[in-house]
């Protein structure tokens, strides 16, 4: 029974589109995910991620996520000029008895617009296998036309855009994942459900007093027809050894986060959510561990 609650979230929609953008708590330590453009300034980053998202509940989201960058200075001093990224992600999410499976890959470009402020472009370009298998399911029709047990599994094209303004106190990124909408009617039967467009803004302010670093940051998350999500959040980080973070996520979601450094090459972040629904009595709490 608990697994066919999630069918009907999935596709209780006029259009049904499912979690269209995993929600990553550690959004600020995994902003390449959210934009292709961002990037790190001379060196290499590899990020691995595990998120059990309303733990407690059959068939609730999980997720692994594997990604990688590697930087190509064009001259010798690349605080002053310009330079590229390579890389990409591998990201596997199941809810129930949806499965989605992306592989991408990555490229950005960097370069000074003045002494202090920075531009950079980027893209992922790669693909998306979404599947369905209702074989181990109680269903309420087992001859519902809508879902087709046949055709579960497809293969699409998936692309992503980024752009970000940055200098050393100032962060800004406006990007748009998903572009292509590709349709879902051979897995569902129905020519409504869809991959739909998100278009994520973000933006960031360092504020540094002793040693203690202040990071206010925000997120706009428009996609489809949903409600726009919206994330506030502070950082407080002690001489990059040692950070934790508070935000809210409007819908009723409070988000805590916690950062450790171990060595200068690795870093620990942990991040839970306590989600308060509606519908159910006790809160869909989620856990997120990053190296």
């Amino acid at each position: 029974m608990k697994k066919l609650f999630f069918i009907i979230v999935i596709f209780y929609c006029n259009d049904s589109q499912s979690q269209q953008i995993v929600q990553y708590s550690n959004y600020l330590e995994n902003a390449f995910y959210l934009n292709p453009s961002v990037s790190y300034l001379g060196k290499n980053s590899l990020n691995l991620i595990y998120r059990n998202q309303w733990r407690g509940f059959e068939g609730a989201p999980k997720t692994t996520f594997l990604s990688y960058q590697s930087y190509l200075a064009h001259s010798k001093d690349v605080k002053s000029s310009s330079f590229s990224n390579f890389g990409g992600f591998i990201q596997n999410e199941n809810i129930g008895a949806f499965r989605s499976f992306k592989v991408n890959f990555s490229y950005s470009y960097s370069f000074l617009l003045s002494a202090n402020w920075r531009l950079s472009f980027g893209s992922f370009l790669g693909f998306q296998q979404l599947g369905l298998d209702v074989t181990d399911m109680n269903l309420f029709d087992s001859n519902d036309p809508i879902i087709d047990v046949s055709n579960y599994s497809l293969l699409f094209p998936d692309f992503s855009l980024g752009l970000t303004l940055s200098n050393n106190n100032n962060f800004f990124g406006i990007s748009v994942k998903q572009v292509f909408q590709n349709k879902w009617i051979d897995i569902t039967t129905s020519d409504m459900s869809k991959n739909q467009a998100s278009v994520i803004i973000m933006a960031a302010k360092k504020l540094e007093i002793s040693n203690i670093t202040f990071l206010p940051n925000f997120i706009l998350d428009f996609t489809g027809v949903f409600k726009p999500k919206i994330i506030a959040g502070l950082q407080i980080d002690y001489r990059d050894l040692l950070a934790g973070g508070i935000a809210i996520r409007n819908e009723n979601t409070v988000l805590g986060q916690l950062k450790v450094r171990f060595a200068k090459n690795l870093q620990f972040c942990y991040a839970h959510d306590f989600s308060f629904s509606n519908i159910l009595l006790k809160p869909l709490n989620s856990s997120e561990f990053m190296i």
